[in-house]
């Protein structure tokens, strides 16, 4: 019953966000952590459009942004399309630079994805249409040289993207070497050691869930330096630390959620593409054009952006402004 339930998104995914070709190879990623119905539903998707599917299954990742085992990383390399519902993201993974930048794969990745993620909320964006607000808010990004952000929670943060190109994950993946989440955000990697200020993350945080007390991090020259809350800064604080890499703190990303049919439910996918929320990531950032390498991926979910690039406010208490 819940691999029907979840037919008509899977069937979204295959044909609308990644365009399957008929004899497409594609290579479903997933792990023990996630859901296996998702993968099937999937498969039986990618077999109706005419696809030939794969399914690999490996342990959980430790982490989010570890590397994928070695056999997975080399059949990515093999697949024209990517689909990956695993419990932690490999998105920002060399594996994956390597399948998509070199081997001309398009990824679409379902991390920490639940079956419901299939059935309802995020997946009921209409992606095509919302295609082009995504683009132009990622052009006003790219053409940035500085940002500011501040929120009700206490967010008050600037940073330089001067030179830096920002990604609009628009969801729809259909050309070679294309990787995208089914969120819909549009984010940049700020130029590292500028990021200055505090953040507060008031909303949910990969790898924590939905966060019940605040967690507002100190920034200097783009690194946390403080952690302070409640039990989910200190886990978060211990997750950093437990990396053993001074990348980890690394300021690695700022990002606007776009999807308005996303609900903030504990699960990465759809609490960082929720429409009026931001995110801050920490850690690494290599995948999309930044330089910092560590082995984790963390986004930190907040509510109520306003923000402004060159002094040009583009949004207004989590209200895009840009049309």
């Amino acid at each position: 019953m819940l691999c029907i339930r979840m037919a008509k998104g899977a069937d979204k995914i295959v044909r609308e966000n990644v365009g399957l070709k008929p004899g497409e190879k594609v290579l479903i990623v997933t792990d023990t952590g996630s859901d296996f119905e998702i993968a099937k539903a999937l498969a039986a998707a990618v077999m109706a459009a005419g696809g030939e599917y794969t399914i690999a299954v490996s342990e959980p990742l430790t982490k989010a942004g570890d590397e994928p085992s070695p056999p997975i990383a080399a059949a990515m390399t093999a697949a024209d399309v990517i689909i990956a519902p695993t419990s932690k993201t490999i998105y920002h993974t060399r594996a994956t630079v390597k399948a998509t930048e070199e081997y001309g794969a398009r990824l679409f990745t379902l991390s920490e994805a639940g079956p419901e993620t299939l059935i309802s909320g995020l997946i009921e964006c209409d992606f095509i249409n919302r295609k082009p607000l995504v683009d132009a808010m990622a052009k006003k990004m790219s053409e940035g040289k500085t940002v500011r952000i501040t929120a009700p929670g206490g967010t008050d943060l600037t940073a330089s993207i001067e030179g830096r190109s920002a990604v609009a994950n628009s969801a729809i993946c259909h050309n070679p070497g294309e990787k995208m989440g089914a969120s819909v955000e549009v984010f940049i990697a700020p130029v590292e050691g500028t990021t200055e200020g505090v953040f507060v993350c008031d909303a949910s945080s990969s790898m924590i869930g939905l966060v019940q007390e605040p967690i507002k991090i100190r920034i200097e020259g783009g690194r946390a330096v403080s952690f302070e809350g409640g039990n989910e800064a200190r886990l978060l604080k211990q997750i950093i630390e437990s990396v053993g890499h001074p990348d980890a703190y690394n300021i690695a990303e700022i990002a606007v959620g776009l999807n308005p049919n996303a609900r903030l439910c504990g699960e990465i996918i759809q609490d960082e593409g929720k429409y009026g929320t931001g995110h801050v990531a920490l850690g690494n950032n290599e995948g999309f054009g930044g330089v910092s390498s560590a082995p984790i991926h963390i986004d930190m979910v907040y509510w109520k952006p306003s923000i402004w690039i060159d002094g040009e406010q583009v949004f207004k208490d989590g209200e895009i402004l840009l049309s």
